[in-house]
């Protein structure tokens, strides 16, 4: 996973293409390149990520800020109202705070129980959506015959950081 430091260094860079963020399939989002501009003006300008930040956001921004560092860098953040907490670091480690089971995730191949552990690892086809959960796994041992490692998406509300 990418570092938070390397967050404001891709920011930056994004701005330098003066380009709009045009999510077509899985999201269907457009950002502009005002709105990122506004957005790091606003946000991002004055962070070090030397530790974990805090941003305060409006209500207006808070979609799309949320959008911006789930999807698109990819970091790993906690929302609480309006504050959202941006980590350093991406947790490799996650515990299982409630059940996961096929009612509230349909796709799951199992019943994860209170408790368990399970590690993050790169959706192998691409098809977490990351604005709900992030791809777990029951260990990181590639499947028999392969190198995939299986992941499971895990909405955020089921989990928390080991």
């Amino acid at each position: 996973m990418k570092s938070t430091i390397s967050l404001i260094q891709n920011y930056e860079k994004l701005l330098e293409g003066g380009v709009d963020l045009n999510y077509k399939r899985k999201y269907k989002r457009i950002i502009t390149f005002d709105t990122l501009s506004k957005l790091y003006q606003t946000y991002f300008r004055h962070l070090s990520f030397t530790a974990n930040e805090e941003i305060k956001v409006s209500k207006e921004d808070k979609d799309i800020v949320i959008f911006l560092l789930r999807v698109h860098f990819r970091q790993w953040i906690e929302v609480e109202g309006f504050n959202i907490t941006v980590y350093k670091d991406f947790p490799q480690q996650f515990e299982v705070i409630k059940e996961v089971n096929k009612y509230n995730h349909y796709f799951t191949p199992r019943t994860f129980v209170v408790g368990e552990v399970l590690f993050y690892s790169n959706s192998v086809y691409g098809s977490c959506n990351f604005l709900n959960g992030i791809p777990l796994a029951e260990s990181l041992e590639p499947v028999e015959g392969t190198t995939i490692i299986a992941t499971t998406q895990i909405n955020y509300g089921y989990i928390k950081p080991k």
